[in-house]
């Protein structure tokens, strides 16, 4: 049976809120519970009923989305956060991701995109920018090329798979990608990076990758 997603907006501007909580009501396979304009709101309804997706404006006053994303990300890992109303900046979607955001919504986005976007962060995909993806993974190739301390190089408690999949990630590849240039099925890709991250005790992909680059595992390809 075809199952709706279930969301809820972070946004103080009401009329802006209201606004797209009624778009969003449009789409039959969402489920819009509510429109919250606070921190304190939020937890109190992640308490009582857990939304599949929360949206956040990026534009709530004094960090409020990056902070209370950060929140959620650490106590409600199953929740998928996705920050609305932010540039192509890369500082901001870099604070974005570390927040731990699933995705991000432009200013630029249309209703359609923004549709698009909840129902791939839904079904478990992280949502980013091809130019942001490049500009992201460029940082943490600068990381992983910074002076060694010389310390022994930790055992790789992956297997050569998860590796090889592990190595796709860092070049910005989706699930989807490393399951057609594998020959896998993408639910045998999932289940692979479910086992990266809880191997490296991470919860994000991109945590996983700079995992491995600050060990260098991921400096030389042999796969």
């Amino acid at each position: 049976m075809h199952q709706t997603i279930s969301l809820t907006v972070v946004a103080d501007h009401k009329f802006f809120g209201e606004c797209l909580v009624s778009v969003l009501r449009e789409c039959q396979d969402f489920s819009v519970c509510d429109l919250v304009r606070n921190e304190t709101d939020v937890l109190h309804i992640v308490k009582r009923h857990p939304p599949d997706v929360i949206l956040i404006d990026r534009h709530l006053t004094d960090q409020t989305a990056f902070k209370l994303t950060r929140h959620l990300s650490k106590h409600y890992p199953d929740i998928k956060v996705l920050i609305f109303g932010v540039t192509e900046a890369e500082p901001e979607i870099r604070e974005c991701v570390e927040a731990g955001a699933r995705g991000y919504v432009s200013k630029e986005a249309s209703c359609s995109d923004l549709r698009q976007i909840i129902e791939l962060v839904a079904q478990g995909e992280t949502i980013c920018s091809p130019h942001m993806v490049h500009a992201l993974f460029s940082h943490l190739s600068e990381l992983a090329r910074e002076p060694w301390d010389g310390e022994a190089v930790e055992p790789v408690p992956l297997t050569a798979r998860e590796l090889e999949i592990l190595y796709h990630i860092s070049k910005g590849w989706s699930n989807h990608q490393i399951a057609d240039h594998l020959y896998l099925s993408l639910h045998t890709v999932k289940n692979h990076v479910h086992n990266i991250l809880k191997k490296l005790q991470v919860k994000r992909r991109l945590e996983a990758v700079e995992y491995a680059h600050k060990r260098r595992w991921l400096s030389h390809r042999y796969y």
